[in-house]
């Protein structure tokens, strides 16, 4: 995952439930069995949604490093189980992809906006008595769980050093905000961003991506 990169882009400013749903939709689309030349395309896609999020390709490949031994593993499984090359290209194709996505969204969107935007998407739940601001927060926790045990490590450790310790006790067992604090602040902000018409325009896509492969 991407931690947020604030700057100016035409992703940025786009409405984060429109940005959740076309990412969702793109990943679901990345793992079609599909043919070599619709992925070539859907690349090309993934390569220009990069060039308007105005962030630099290295702080993408910065946080990709993950891919590396991801893949690895995968080729290994699969040259195991003597799975045909073809197949392996394509495992590796859809894993790319669906990284790509992700990393697209978190890098562009504020983490409030991502568990609002699960919020409003879970929304039809609540008719079963769920609460879906807890279950989008569950959610959006579990994707930026290794971020948030590196983000409190690093923050412990800094502390520490400035009191003249080299290995804090703390990093046994790191200090993670509470839940309860963090759902108070979520209930309390309010994302406003208008749905426009290139909100519109990402949906469409998608979804026609998605017609058509049905």
């Amino acid at each position: 995952m991407c931690k947020y990169y604030p700057v100016e882009s035409k992703i940025h400013s786009m409405n984060p439930l429109a940005k959740l749903i076309s990412m969702t939709l793109l990943i679901f689309i990345s793992f079609s069995n599909t043919t070599i030349e619709f992925y070539a395309l859907l690349a090309i896609l993934t390569i220009l949604i990069i060039l308007l999020t105005n962030i630099p390709i290295k702080e993408y490949t910065k946080h990709m490093k993950i891919w590396i031994p991801i893949t690895t593993f995968l080729i290994t499984i699969n040259l195991i189980f003597q799975t045909p090359i073809d197949h392996i290209i394509r495992i590796i194709i859809r894993f790319t992809l669906m990284l790509s996505f992700f990393t697209i969204l978190t890098a562009t969107t504020k983490r409030i906006q991502i568990i609002k935007s699960l919020e409003q998407l879970l929304s039809p739940l609540k008719k079963f008595q769920i609460n879906t601001l807890d279950l989008a927060y569950e959610i959006t926790s579990n994707i930026y769980f290794f971020e948030d045990i590196k983000r409190e490590k690093q923050r412990i450790l800094k502390s520490s050093i400035s009191r003249g310790n080299e290995q804090p006790e703390q990093l046994k067992t790191l200090f993670i905000t509470k839940k309860e604090e963090n759902l108070t602040i979520i209930k309390s902000k309010q994302i406003i961003n208008h749905w426009n018409w290139f909100d519109n325009y990402m949906v469409i896509m998608s979804f026609t991506i998605l017609l058509i492969l049905i």
